[in-house]
């Protein structure tokens, strides 16, 4: 059982070129991405990090709070921002076919249940997922500190025109996916972000 850490820095106008070097500096380990098209909030960039246990993001967060300068960091990290959040999410499974130091782009689908409706949901992801003959498979995963409804599907680009070189495919599995689930959801909403700084691709 993993875990990915989000906190998401709803950034001042303006204040992007002194903000972005902090996070980096915050925590050199985190991906940090941008949102390039995500509805209203067109100044919003966030961190993620990803751990394997809940006792290793304990043991981070504890190093963090007992760090003077992370904690003063953070402070003027926040002056920066309009407002900040942090989300944690259960890792159900990884993406497959590709890295994360490969990864340009990434593309958060969040996928709400009917309540009552999210194991459902989650498992008919999930069989599509697997019965996929793509070789490039999504990474799925549920909240565990916000909205107990979402099923999150994550899929890394190494570029935006990805699914678009092979529409005939993506339809044919899009068609009856939709139609699997459309009774047991709510709503859908897609968010394109670009990697700002990926740790990754260093290793």
């Amino acid at each position: 059982m993993s875990f990915v850490s989000m906190e998401r820095y709803n950034y001042k106008s303006g204040s992007s070129g002194e903000l972005f070097p902090l996070l980096v500096e915050l925590d050199p380990k985190a991906m940090l991405i941008v949102n390039l098209f995500s509805g209203p909030n067109p100044h919003s960039v966030s961190s993620l990090r990803w751990f394997d246990d809940l006792t290793s993001l304990e043991k981070y967060e504890d190093e963090f709070f007992d760090s003077d300068n992370k904690v003063q960091l953070f402070r003027k990290i926040g002056g920066l921002c309009n407002n900040t959040s942090a989300q944690l999410s259960e890792l159900i499974v990884p993406p497959e076919g590709i890295t994360r130091a490969e990864a340009k782009y990434l593309e958060f689908t969040m996928i709400k249940a009917k309540r009552g409706y999210r194991d459902e949901l989650l498992n008919t992801i999930l069989d599509f997922r697997k019965n996929s003959l793509s070789e490039r498979k999504p990474g799925v995963s549920i909240g565990r500190s916000f909205d107990q409804d979402l099923v999150m599907v994550r899929i890394p680009k190494t570029k935006l025109g990805e699914n678009e070189e092979n529409y005939e495919t993506m339809m044919k599995i899009r068609g009856p996916f939709v139609k699997a689930i459309k009774e047991l959801t709510v709503s859908a909403n897609t968010i394109i972000s670009r990697i700002l700084y990926n740790p990754f691709s260093n290793q």
